[in-house]
């Protein structure tokens, strides 16, 4: 290679290197490249600094001008993807905040596998507490003809621990879920105990319960749940509610984003792919009682998964969503800041009063609703404000979940192994338009308790 083309390959590479130091200068100031934001990202200096005498001799100013240049050069989001992408696909490691990768790539968080291991257990003192004052709410509420209900749901985490890391498979101990179920059968408050449920499903439902690159149950997992809900609160109340009618079930290869939800977050240059998950198209019945019932909803974000907004004036007449306690959603009007001070007088506005809950958040379970409107409606009654009802409208339904799930399970299989049998559940099923799963959990509860009433 003769000098002058020595010289024309040098020029080059200085060409490169210049465009390369000044290209991320150049997107910044002239975004001639559009590029996506990153999820879930919050900046730790949100705005350009306005430079002041102040700033400028305290130094202040350099430092958060030094921190906001860092934070928003050209191009940044698309190399902290890159960064993330490399990490993931030669070491199956996550950089987001609390992300764990699992066999075969299952996406975790760390909170809900600290909840599987028992290690966020909150000590049974704490749990008895919280149980006892929620059934004298309960117990109160229900005089005024008003339903209380729990709905346990088991965290991704608790279900699909078998596809944790190696280092996360401990034999889990005492756990907030176990101390809570045991002690709200005693107390005798109706509760839902999905993770149970779930666990008789596992290995029988044709349709995914839990999505591989999510963080919540799946989308077809939220309805069946939402539906059960539903049957639920009015077999507590002795009426009937407006079910769930499903039309038909789409597979899709690619995920909503609720259901990807973790796999987005991980902000990947390509998001981490996973099976094939169901959605049901739905509508509701035309069973409504002449006065629907209003919810005041206290819980977490897997209460989002059941697309709420479907339910108002569908299933309940009002919803009111207290989002951790936190964030009050009136599904009629504009979200605002939950007022602490009126949970008791907020519970006997409403029908029906729902405490809703993943596994990881049971240590605050309620979110301090419970002792707030516990408190609130015993300074009512020394004060001469409120008067404890007399006696019970109607009476509580004993909660079928008393029946253990390994019972249900071994029926569930009973029926499956009968090929007429299992027919006729299918029939049922389709005559319904409800899920298959759905149908026969449903049944093997009633043939358990029929069996068990002609014992007596």
């Amino acid at each position: 290679m003769n000098s002058q083309a020595n010289k024309y390959v040098l020029q080059s590479l200085v060409a490169v290197i210049f465009i390369v130091l000044f290209l991320p200068g150049i997107q910044k100031w002239t975004e001639f490249i559009e590029v996506k934001p990153l999820d879930g990202y919050t900046p730790k200096v949100p705005n350009n600094p306005q430079l002041s005498d102040t700033g400028w001799f305290n130094s202040s100013y350099q430092k958060q001008k030094a921190g906001w240049l860092n934070e928003n050069y050209g191009f940044r989001n698309v190399l902290m993807r890159l960064h993330n992408q490399i990490g993931y696909s030669f070491w199956n490691h996550s950089y987001t905040n609390a992300v764990i990768v699992g066999k075969d790539s299952y996406l975790f968080d760390m909170k809900y596998i600290r909840a599987w291991q028992g290690k966020d257990f909150i000590g049974s003192e704490e749990i008895s507490d919280r149980v006892l004052k929620l059934k004298v709410l309960k117990e109160e509420l229900e005089n005024q003809g008003k339903t209380v209900l729990v709905v346990m749901a088991p965290g991704k985490a608790s279900f699909f621990h078998a596809y944790l890391p190696e280092e996360e498979q401990v034999v889990p101990d005492t756990t907030n879920y176990e101390v809570y179920c045991r002690y709200l059968k005693q107390s005798a408050v109706p509760f839902i105990d999905v993770a149970s449920w779930f666990d008789v499903l596992r290995n029988q439902t044709e349709y995914p319960l839990f999505p591989k690159c999510g963080i919540h149950w799946s989308t077809y997992g939220a309805t069946i749940v939402s539906d059960s809900i539903t049957s639920r609160i009015a077999q507590e109340r002795r009426t009937v509610l407006p079910r769930i009618i499903i039309d038909q079930i789409i597979f899709k290869d690619t995920a909503n984003e609720i259901d990807a939800d973790i796999g987005i977050g991980m902000n990947l240059l390509y998001p981490p792919k996973g099976f094939p998950l169901a959605y049901p198209q739905y509508h509701f019945s035309n069973n409504a009682p002449a006065n629907l019932p209003s919810a005041l909803v206290i819980g977490d974000s897997y209460y989002w998964s059941h697309n709420p907004w479907k339910f108002y004036q569908t299933v309940y007449s009002k919803i009111d969503f207290y989002y951790y306690n936190r964030d009050w959603h009136p599904f009629n009007g504009s979200m605002t800041a939950v007022d602490t001070t009126q949970a008791w007088s907020q519970c006997l506005s409403h029908d029906v009063v729902l405490f809703y809950c993943v596994d990881a958040n049971l240590p605050d379970l309620g979110w301090g609703f419970i002792e707030q409107a516990y408190a609130q409606m015993q300074e009512q009654i020394r004060a001469g404000k409120y008067t404890p009802a007399p006696k019970p409208i109607f009476a509580s339904v004993a909660p079928s979940n008393t029946i253990s799930s390994a019972d249900i399970a071994f029926k569930m299989q009973a029926i499956r192994n009968d090929k007429n049998w299992y027919a006729l559940i299918i029939e049922k099923a389709n005559k319904e338009k409800m899920p298959v799963d759905s149908m026969l959990y449903r049944d093997a509860i009633y043939v358990i308790e029929q069996e068990r009433k002609s014992k007596r």
